[in-house]
C-alpha cells in the first residue's frame, strides 16, 4: 500500500525540507531485453519478428493511432481501435528506436535511435523530411513546439538545440549543462524549454533567445527525464536516485516526491493522474492526494514508458516482451495490444486490475 514519511529533499540553490514521500514499488527499468524466440507474425504485409518487437510508442494527436519504434530502427503505425498495423516507416538505421513522437498536427513523426540519430518523417507517406545533424555526441530526445514548426533536442554533447523542422537547420544552441542532456521539451505555449541532465540539474530556458531562466539542483542525482504538465504549472522529473519529483514552475519549489525504482512516468493532460511504469504492470497515482489507486495488468510484469492520449482517456506503454499495450486511463481496462505473444495477454476489453486501497 502507500506509506508516507518525511525526509530531506533536493535543493534549488539551497537545501529545504522535502514534502510528503509516497513509498511504493513503482517505476520500471527502461532497459529493453531482447525477447527470446524467433516466431514471426505478419499483419497486412508487415513482418514482425522477435528483433522487431517494440521499444517505445506514442499516440497520434487525436488518439486514433499509435506509432511504435522497433529494435531494428523501423516505425510502425497502428490503428488503436483494432490493433492492426496500418503502415511501416523504414528508418535510416538498423539500431533500436529510443524515442518516437508526433507533431501536434499529426503531419510529422520524429524519432531518435540508439545510435544517436534524430530523424523527422512525414507521417502519411513515410518520406524523410530532415535529419538533425551537427552534434558532437548522440541525440537522446526530441520534442516538437506547439505549432510543429520547431524541434528541441537533447544530446550527449551537453547541448540543447532548437531546429527548424522544414529545413532541418539549427536555429539555436543552448549551452550550460556540464554532462549529457537526457531530455528537452517545450512548454505548452512554446515560450520556455525545460531540460534534464546527468549533471544533476533541471534548467529552464527562454526559447526565443536561449537565455537561461533558472536552474533546479539535486545533488548526487542524474536526471533522466523532465516534462511540463499541460498547464505548465509543474515539472515532473525522474532521477537515478529512485524517485520521481514534482516541482512548481513559478518558484521551483519541490511539492512531491514519489519513491520508486526511478524510471518511466507520464502526467495526464487533464492533470488528474500520474502513470508510472513498473516491474509489475503500470501504476496510477491520483494527483490530488498522491494516492496509488490501481495497477493495471500486473500479470504482465515489466511495463515501460507510459504515455497518455491528448484527451487523457487512454494510456499506452510497452511491455518487457516487446508489445504495445493500450488501457483506458481512468479504469485500467485493457483496450488493445499490438505485437507478439498476445496469447499471454487478457482478452481485449477485460479488466485485470490489482486495486490498491489508500492507506
Amino acid at each position: 500500500m502507500c506509506r508516507r514519511r518525511q525526509g530531506r529533499g533536493p535543493s534549488c540553490h539551497g537545501t529545504h525540507r522535502m514534502p510528503s514521500i509516497l513509498t511504493a514499488s513503482i517505476i520500471l527499468a527502461l532497459t529493453f531485453a531482447a525477447p527470446s524466440g524467433a516466431g514471426c507474425a505478419t499483419f497486412k504485409g508487415i513482418g514482425l519478428s522477435g528483433a522487431n518487437s517494440y521499444t517505445c510508442a506514442s499516440f497520434s494527436p487525436r488518439g486514433t493511432m499509435v506509432v511504435a519504434g522497433t529494435w531494428r530502427g523501423a516505425l510502425v503505425v497502428f490503428d488503436v481501435a483494432t490493433g492492426v498495423p496500418l503502415r511501416k516507416v523504414a528508418g535510416q538505421t538498423a539500431r533500436a528506436v529510443r524515442q518516437v513522437t508526433w507533431s501536434p498536427d499529426g503531419a510529422r513523426i520524429a524519432s531518435v535511435s540508439s545510435s544517436g540519430t534524430a530523424l523527422v518523417f512525414a507521417s502519411g507517406s513515410g518520406k524523410l523530411v530532415c535529419s538533425l545533424r551537427g552534434y558532437a555526441g548522440a541525440v537522446r530526445a526530441v520534442s516538437f513546439s506547439s505549432n510543429g514548426k520547431l524541434i528541441v533536442s537533447a544530446s550527449d554533447d551537453q547541448t540543447v538545440r532548437i531546429w527548424d523542422v522544414r529545413s532541418g537547420k539549427q536555429i539555436r544552441c543552448l549551452r550550460g549543462h556540464k554532462d549529457r542532456v537526457t531530455y528537452a521539451e517545450f512548454s505548452p505555449d512554446s515560450k520556455t524549454i525545460v531540460s534534464s541532465s546527468y549533471d544533476g540539474t533541471l534548467r529552464l530556458w527562454r526559447a526565443s533567445d536561449g537565455e537561461l531562466l533558472s536552474t533546479y539542483v539535486e545533488h548526487r542525482a542524474r536526471f533522466n527525464h523532465a516534462a511540463f504538465t499541460r498547464d505548465a504549472s509543474r515539472i515532473v522529473a525522474e532521477s537515478n536516485l529512485g524517485h520521481v519529483i514534482v516541482i512548481r514552475t513559478s518558484d521551483r519549489k519541490l511539492t512531491l516526491t514519489l519513491r520508486s525504482d526511478g524510471q518511466g512516468s507520464a502526467t495526464s493532460p487533464d492533470g488528474s493522474l500520474l502513470a508510472l511504469g513498473s516491474l509489475r504492470g503500470v501504476e496510477q497515482i491520483r494527483c490530488a492526494d498522491a494516492e496509488l489507486i490501481y495497477c493495471a495488468s500486473p500479470e504482465l510484469g515489466v511495463i515501460n514508458g507510459p504515455r497518455f492520449s491528448n484527451d487523457s482517456q487512454l494510456l499506452l506503454a510497452t511491455s518487457g516482451d516487446g508489445q504495445v499495450l493500450v488501457w483506458r486511463a481512468k479504469s485500467g481496462v485493457l483496450v488493445n495490444r499490438m505485437g507478439e505473444k498476445t496469447s499471454q495477454l487478457p482478452k481485449r476489453g477485460s479488466s485485470r486490475i490489482r486495486r490498491l486501497e489508500p492507506g
